[in-house]
């Protein structure tokens, strides 16, 4: 799995923290919003015959489901301290069966207001930094076929 972020219904086409081989504190930047913009994580299966994508918008997933669990996070990743908000993703069909344990892709995201020139009032650039990825990665490994 990786995750990307669509912003006003327009996918940035930037892709990262794939779940079998990031690390806790690794960092993707997913670019510049501003403020009132829509902002939607997509989470992709780089499997073969791998289900979604999924987002963290629940009218776009085709089973009609929530796929996202979010929460307020301040705390290490890796050797970072970080403050931002948790999101972790679920990348099973409900309409197949899914164990809901929202862990197959785990990231905190963060605002952070652009330094060079100056910034468009409410300019940020969006950073993601990978979770609790060797949660997934056991579990992918276990049931993924290499």
């Amino acid at each position: 799995n990786q995750i990307g972020m669509w912003v006003n219904g327009v996918s940035t086409g930037i892709y990262g923290l794939n779940n079998q081989t990031s690390n806790p504190g690794d960092e993707i930047d997913l670019g510049n919003v501003v403020a009132g913009d829509e902002i939607v994580f997509e989470m992709i299966n780089l499997s073969p015959g791998g289900v979604g994508p999924w987002y963290s918008k629940k009218s776009m997933n085709v089973d009609g489901t929530n796929h996202v669990y979010s929460t307020d996070f301040s705390g290490m990743l890796g050797t970072k301290s970080v403050t931002g908000t948790y999101v972790g993703f679920e990348d099973l069909d409900a309409r197949t069966g899914t164990d809901y344990n929202y862990t197959d892709e785990q990231f905190v995201f963060t605002n952070i207001a652009t330094s060079t020139n100056v910034p468009e009032p409410g300019t940020l650039a969006l950073v993601l930094i990978a979770g609790a990825a060797a949660v997934g990665r056991r579990r992918h490994t276990a049931a993924v076929t290499h």
